[in-house]
Formats: structure tokens, sequence, C-alpha cells
């Protein structure tokens, strides 16, 4: 295990949760040099900042840590301080499923530049919404990045649906000076129908354990635990 003893703030960024306006928020207070995307992938190991690292080794200057790593990919590797805050953004788990799927639909379309081909490439390698939500890994995948803290455990947890506000809370809890808001990465839904009464009733079944998790941490919020 790893010591990162240096490190501030620990930011698990689940897909689809308003991580890239996040992590450049916080650039703008930390500065890019001192802000490490991590991201642990069981297919493509470890990248720092979008660069496959040999050792997991991360540099002395890095004070906060954003990216897509599970909690338990994390503390397995790394040994922090018992100071370093634990945050995270939580989303509606249907509307989070939906953006997901959307999202991978128009990085597809960009790779395959499908206009251009004037081919139909892409509805015929993407499953539909109710497959995509039906497919193990595309499950409760809010629950599976946290699982083994407890919520009470974090020092914040956002939500995307208040992010402006909830934003300005986590600035007056860290006494925040320099920050800059920015939005981004908005996925538009508009090029396919669903079934959405039937489409909503399979996320919502195959997402128990997020819609659990999500009103919990709404329980806590309502409780002033994060403020």
């Amino acid at each position: 295990m790893i010591n990162c003893e240096n490190i501030e703030l620990i930011s698990i960024h689940i897909p689809k949760t308003a991580g890239t306006s996040f992590r450049n928020s916080l650039e703008s207070v930390y500065g890019k040099r001192r802000v490490g995307r991590l991201d642990i992938e069981d297919l493509y190991g470890i990248k720092l900042n979008n660069k496959t690292i040999s050792k997991a080794h991360l540099p002395r200057k890095l004070k906060v840590l954003h990216g897509h790593f599970t909690y338990l990919d994390l503390v397995r590797r790394y040994k922090f301080d018992k100071r370093a805050h634990i945050i995270t953004w939580l989303r509606d788990p249907v509307k989070r499923v939906i953006s997901n799927y959307f999202y991978l639909v128009k990085i597809l379309e960009l790779e395959l530049k499908e206009q251009k081909k004037g081919l139909d490439i892409t509805r015929k390698v993407v499953k539909s919404l109710d497959e995509f939500a039906s497919l193990e890994i595309n499950k409760n995948r809010m629950s599976k990045f946290l699982e083994g803290i407890d919520l009470k455990k974090f020092f914040f947890i956002g939500f995307v649906e208040d992010y402006q506000s909830d934003i300005n809370i986590l600035k007056q809890k860290l006494g925040w000076k320099n920050l800059h808001r920015y939005q981004s990465n908005q996925t538009s839904s508009q090029k396919i129908i669903i079934n959405e009464h039937k489409t909503i009733k399979i996320i919502e079944e195959n997402n128990a354990a997020d819609i659990e998790l999500y009103n919990k941490a709404l329980d806590l919020k309502n409780a002033s635990l994060f403020s």
C-alpha cells in the first residue's frame, strides 16, 4: 500500500454526475498541477491525467484526487491521512442511467463519424436503452462505486439536481476563495424515442440499491449532515 498523506481531498466521480464540471472547479481552486485525475479500471489499469502509469506512485505535489475509481479500489492501493476529505456527487438513478446511455451513443457516433459516412452503424451496434439498463455492468453503479464506506463517513455528498447550491455549501465548508463554476457535458436524449413508462420501470428494477442509496443520502442531507 502506497502512502499518500499529501492528499487533502478525494473526489469519487460516478459516471454522469457532473464530473467534468466539478473537476474544472477543483482546478480553479487548487490549480491544475495539484489536481490529479485518477482512473482505476480492471481493463486499462491505473491512469493519471489520462496517461497509464506502470507504478501506482502519485506525485507529492498533488493535493486532490478526482476520477473514476471505486472506494475499495482506492483504499486497497493507497493509504491516506485520516484528515483527508472524501466527497462524491449523486444523481437521480433513473436520470443517471439514461444520461449515461445517450452519452455513450453520442461518443460512438462521433468516433464512427456516422453522419459523414451516411451509415446507421450506431443502431446496429448499440443496444436499446432497455437492454443497456439490464446489463449487469450498468446496474447500481453508484452503489458499486461507494461500496465499503458508510455514507455518514463522507465529508460531503452533493446532488446533481442541486449542483449550484450544493457546490456553494462545499465552498463554505472548505473555505474556498477562488471557485469558478462550470457546466459541461450536457447530453441530449432527443434522437431516440423511448417507451418512457416501460423503460423507467426497467431502470428502477435494475437499480433498486441505487434508489435506496440516493434516498438515504437525501435524508442525511436534509438532516444537515453535509452542511
